[in-house]
């Protein structure tokens, strides 16, 4: 037996408006289910469901089928015997997929049953693949570029937010995966703050991200160019006295050059049957030490070696290409900020006693430790970017000054 349904339409005149009145009416046994489905945000949220029918309430029982997330909340009894209306509570969902839920209602031993779906909306699946969150004191544009799901152009569900005047949403790279903000100047020098908000405009989900734009610094000190970055760049590799010489060449985490370079001659190993041990800087630490970073060490303080994030920095804010310098090759980075330029020669590397690939390529510590024997350089081979290697290799340094 069926529920069958009618219409009483209510006109106003010829032409006029229209209302229109549905009437459900049950068989002699029959269960009727208002709404059928929910069709819901991510956000948690209250839903209620009238259940109406004239068989006997005890006579049919409420399933919930295999979805944990469906919590009724109560039951709250109607001016009639024959309808109730159960509430549910809908916990946020924090899950990068759309989960679909049913609860039936069953008449015990008889027949009869309705269902009714809920499907709520994921959550947005948003990852930040890059984000510089300190900048210079210079007007420049923030580049953040995004990963995951949904499409993070303006049409789709997220929304770009700054807190602050100084900081304005500029718009879309390329590819809407990349979004860019544009940093006016900071006159003062005092660091200032703001925060990006990346918002669902269906939800309540949001990510913030902090950005620092650093005060105007003092002086470029001896040996620094400003490129408009975060730390100044020294003109050229350690132990050299022009941009184009290779300078020298240092272990990961020794502050002095060596004849030989391989794991004997490595401070922070010792060989133990037939293997070497790692005495200091294992896989448990995340960078160098102040006291073991040769550029602080031999330029002293504020200086000290990149990190892979500054000199992504540096590779994504300049322009960067081959370049040859008194016949030296290498890498010239030229700053859209500034106009300022810094060179990077091929110095290549040193292992055992010898010297390979000047001329081809260069290779610097970072001060990011990969694993118990490696850590991060960074390189203009194979296209340019960073990659590990033995930390007992011979590499260059060149150093940044914080201001």
């Amino acid at each position: 037996m069926e529920t069958r349904v009618g219409y009483i339409s209510f006109k106003e005149g010829t032409g006029g408006k229209e209302a229109i009145v549905t009437v459900n009416q049950l068989p002699t046994e029959g269960i009727l289910v208002s709404p059928t489905s929910f069709n819901l945000t991510r956000d948690e949220q209250e839903i209620e469901i009238t259940v109406t029918a004239n068989i006997e309430y005890e006579e049919f029982v409420l399933y919930i089928t295999g979805n944990k997330w469906l919590i009724n909340s109560g039951i709250t009894e109607s001016d009639t015997k024959l309808s109730k209306v159960f509430h549910y509570s809908i916990p946020v969902n924090n899950e990068t997929y759309e989960r679909i839920g049913t609860i039936r209602f069953q008449q015990i031993g008889g027949p009869l049953y309705q269902e009714v779906i809920i499907s709520q909306g994921a959550s947005p699946n948003v990852q930040v693949s890059y984000f510089d969150s300190t900048i210079s004191s210079f007007q420049q544009d923030v580049c953040i570029k995004l990963a995951g799901s949904p499409p993070f152009s303006t049409e789709s569900r997220i929304e770009y937010i700054s807190s602050e005047d100084w900081l304005i949403f500029k718009g879309f790279g390329p590819n809407v995966n990349i979004v860019y903000f544009s940093a006016e100047e900071n006159t003062s020098t005092s660091p200032r703050k703001a925060t990006i908000t990346l918002k669902d405009k269906y939800s309540s989900w949001k990510k913030e991200l902090v950005l620092t734009q650093k005060g105007k610094g003092g002086d470029v000190p001896e040996g620094a160019v400003d490129l408009g970055l975060s730390v100044f760049w020294a003109t050229c590799n350690l132990g050299a006295s022009s941009p184009e010489e290779y300078g020298g060449y240092y272990s990961w985490g020794e502050i002095t050059e060596k004849e030989t370079y391989t794991w004997d001659t490595y401070k922070w190993a010792k060989r133990v049957t037939g293997d070497h041990i790692i005495t200091k800087y294992d896989y448990t630490k995340h960078r160098l030490e102040m006291e073991d970073d040769a550029a602080r060490q031999n330029l002293g303080e504020p200086w000290r070696m990149p990190t892979l994030s500054e000199w992504q920095e540096l590779f994504n804010k300049c322009h960067v290409s081959a370049a040859s310098i008194n016949g030296i090759e290498g890498w010239l980075a030229i700053s859209p900020i500034t106009g300022n330029t810094i060179f990077f020669p091929n110095a290549g590397f040193k292992v055992d006693g010898g010297l390979y690939q000047s001329g081809e390529y260069f290779g610097i510590w970072t001060l990011n430790i990969y694993d118990n024997k490696r850590a991060y350089f960074i390189t203009n081979a194979m296209g340019g970017g960073y990659w590990v290697r033995e930390k007992y290799v011979g590499f260059s340094i060149r150093g940044v000054y914080d201001y």
